[in-house]
C-alpha cells in the first residue's frame, strides 16, 4: 500500500493572531527512503520535525567532503533538502543505529533544491561520536541539503532531527 501523509499547516503570524506565540507546528513522517545520492531528488525536510531514514543499499557518490576534513565516508549517502521558513538557527540532530558512525554534512543549495557539493556550510564534529548535532544560521527563503554518509563504508538506519530557532519578535 502507499505510505499515508497527513500536513497541518500554521503559520507564525496566524500562530500570533491566535495569542499563542509558542504555537509550533510538529511533523512526524517516515518518507519513503532515498535509493541513490542525487540532490536534485533530496527528499524534503521541515522545521521541528522527525524523519527516520536508512543508507543501507544508498549510492556512494561522494567518498570526501571538503568541509569534512580526512574522514573516508565510502558508505552510501541519503540527501534531504529543506526550505528555510526563517532567518535564524537550524538545528539538526542525527541518530544512528549504536554502533553506526553516520556523518551529516550541510551543503548550500539553489532555488531548485540543486546541491553545490563544492560549498560546504558545515559538518557535525567527525569523531565518530553519537548523536551527531550541527546548527546552521539560516536565511529565510533558502534552500540548504543535509547528507547523512557513512564512514568507512558504515550503512545504516537513523533519525534525523530538525528544530528552527524562532525570531523573538513577528514582522
Amino acid at each position: 500500500p502507499a505510505p499515508l501523509y497527513a500536513v497541518a499547516a500554521v503559520t507564525a503570524q496566524e500562530a500570533w493572531a491566535f495569542g499563542d506565540a509558542d504555537l509550533a507546528l510538529h511533523l512526524s513522517a517516515d518518507f519513503p527512503e532515498l535509493r541513490s545520492g542525487d540532490c536534485a531528488s533530496a527528499q524534503p525536510l521541515y522545521c521541528d520535525a522527525i524523519h527516520h531514514g536508512n543508507t543501507t543499499g544508498t549510492a556512494n557518490l561522494r567518498s570526501t567532503w571538503n568541509c569534512a576534513g580526512a574522514r573516508a565516508a565510502s558508505g552510501g549517502e541519503a540527501y534531504y533538502r529543506i526550505h528555510s521558513p526563517i532567518t535564524g538557527r537550524l538545528t539538526v540532530r542525527l541518530v544512528p543505529l549504536p554502533g553506526t558512525d553516520l556523518d551529516l554534512i550541510a551543503l548550500d543549495a539553489d532555488g531548485q533544491g540543486q546541491c553545490f557539493t563544492s560549498l560546504c556550510k558545515a559538518t557535525a564534529p567527525l569523531d565518530g561520536s553519537s548523536p551527531e548535532e550541527l546548527v546552521l544560521d539560516v536565511e529565510a527563503g533558502h534552500y540548504y541539503v543535509l547528507v547523512v554518509d557513512g564512514y568507512q563504508g558504515a550503512a545504516g538506519s537513523f533519525t534525523l532531527e530538525t528544530s528552527c530557532e524562532r525570531p523573538t519578535h513577528w514582522p
